[in-house]
């Protein structure tokens, strides 16, 4: 377990749901208010226990006159990141495996949607993140017709420490797509808007928001306020 000295940060525990600022030291991304609900858990949480690396690159450069400490590093060709699936036509969202590549100067992934939401934020072209995620086997709808939204804060506007990226397709229901039924039933059908189409939620590795790491069914709670929130 690890504590944040002066904390800024707190999340419902994955056991009691308590307010704190604890965490699993192993992968940093799953909240427990003592040792002992960490233990209590251990046994669901070491399917998605997937433990943190920090960023680094992947050939690391002498200094030199040239050298940027703060530019990020450069990512492989590919990579693929565990993403949160909620498909259109079934009652849970799933964890599935989404492709990404080196994103380009050009890419339009992340055109802002819904600027007006206090708790996502626009991603936009200049996004600083080093990936593009092919969604399309998700989504059905290749990147150029497909919205995404940044959210940075969770449970209670508290601010998250990996930020989440939602790809959907905004037309979905203007063309007569059924209304995302895993969404309907986290949410017990009280999201105030109507969920189209498939969606897929990737995590970033920290708040920076330049990498992408793994997300897991413990990012559910966050996604679930998002929804209920949305108009």
């Amino acid at each position: 377990m690890s504590h944040l000295t002066r904390p800024i940060i707190s999340h419902p525990c994955s056991v009691c749901s308590q307010p704190t600022h604890n965490w699993c030291s192993r992968c940093q991304a799953t909240w427990y208010c003592s040792t002992e609900h960490l233990n209590a858990d251990w046994r669901r949480h070491r399917a998605t226990c997937v433990p943190f690396v920090p960023q680094q690159p992947l050939s690391p450069s002498p200094p030199s006159s040239n050298y940027n400490i703060d530019s990020p590093p450069q990512p492989a060709s590919s990579a693929t990141f565990s993403a949160l699936f909620f498909p259109a036509d079934e009652d849970r969202p799933r964890v599935v495996r989404v492709n990404c590549t080196p994103a380009s100067p050009q890419s339009s992934n992340g055109r802002p949607q819904s600027p007006q939401h206090a708790m996502a934020i626009a991603a936009t072209a200049a996004r600083p993140c080093q990936w593009d995620a092919d969604t399309k086997p998700w989504l059905g709808s290749p990147s150029s017709n497909t919205g995404s939204v940044v959210l940075t804060h969770g449970l209670n506007g508290e601010p998250l420490r990996f930020p989440l990226h939602l790809f959907y397709v905004p037309d979905a229901l203007a063309k007569g797509t059924p209304v995302n039924r895993s969404i309907y039933k986290l949410t017990n059908g009280l999201a105030p808007r109507k969920w189209s189409g498939n969606v897929v939620a990737l995590k970033y590795s920290g708040t920076r928001r330049q990498a992408y790491s793994d997300c897991t069914t413990n990012d559910l709670p966050a996604l679930v306020s998002y929804f209920l929130s949305f108009v």
